[in-house]
């Protein structure tokens, strides 16, 4: 009876043996399953952490880029605020010494006062074809507010100097190109009177028939472009010229004279 006990007892802790080393092999097993998904997850992670980053510096890129842009816009503005200040100071100052010349003080009888033409005021610019190459290039890039001003500089300090014909010519331009009408108008018949060589002759003839057109004005505009024609017969001003009329139509004919 002893003995099958002893037996019975030592099959039990053989089985408990047996079942604690398949437990331990099974944990073991599920150790290995479980450090194998977490070498996954962490091989996914750093994956995304390293897109992730790359987005970042895509997206930190691009918005430097754009700063830079903002930036650059920025800095031309307030350039072309400067000079826009600059030159209303300095066409301040030619105003005030030009209205103040020769102008007696109230209440006390007129004398005859020493020339300080040391105090007027410089131009913008002493060269007048820097100040004209300036307008120039303002023109181009559409900033007329600033050409309109500069070119007028040419004219009223350099009216004699070889820019000015021109400078009169792209003056009417800017106006033009505003819709300014009268004003372009007025400019090309400056140039037509107080530059009758100039070289922009021709072609201030025939925008002053556009914009004579272009108030309604076509007795005065058909008269304009009909002089092109007669004067200037085989240029290409005669040929816009011609072509305007013609787009004008019939109501564009001269006015009969009156008896």
């Amino acid at each position: 009876m002893r003995l099958s006990l002893l037996l019975l007892g030592l099959a039990y802790l053989s089985a408990v043996g047996c079942a604690q080393q398949v437990s331990l092999k099974r944990m073991h097993l599920d150790n290995q399953e479980l450090t194998r998904q977490v070498t996954a997850l962490d091989s996914l992670l750093r994956a995304r952490e390293v897109e992730s980053e790359r987005r970042w510096i895509e997206s930190s890129t691009d918005a430097d880029d754009l700063k830079k842009q903002v930036q650059q816009v920025q800095d031309r503005l307030d350039n072309v605020a400067r000079r826009l200040a600059d030159l209303a100071k300095d066409l301040e100052a030619v105003r005030l010494s030009s209205g103040s010349k020769g102008r007696p003080s109230a209440g006390r009888p007129s004398a005859a006062a020493p020339a300080d033409t040391d105090k007027s005021p410089p131009p913008l610019l002493a060269d007048p074809q820097e100040l004209y190459n300036l307008a120039r290039k303002d023109m181009e890039a559409g900033n007329f507010a600033l050409a309109l001003g500069e070119f007028s500089q040419v004219l009223d300090n350099f009216p004699q100097s070889e820019f000015a014909d021109n400078a009169c010519y792209w003056l009417g331009e800017c106006y033009y190109a505003q819709k300014d009408f009268p004003k372009a108008a007025e400019a090309f018949q400056r140039l037509l009177k107080d530059y009758p060589e100039g070289e922009k002759v021709r072609a201030a003839l025939l925008k002053l028939g556009y914009a004579l057109a272009e108030q309604k004005d076509q007795v005065k505009a058909t008269q304009a472009l009909r002089e092109v024609i007669e004067k200037y017969p085989d240029s290409t001003e005669a040929k816009l010229a011609k072509e305007k009329l013609k787009a004008l139509g019939p109501s564009a004919k001269p006015a009969g004279k009156r008896r």
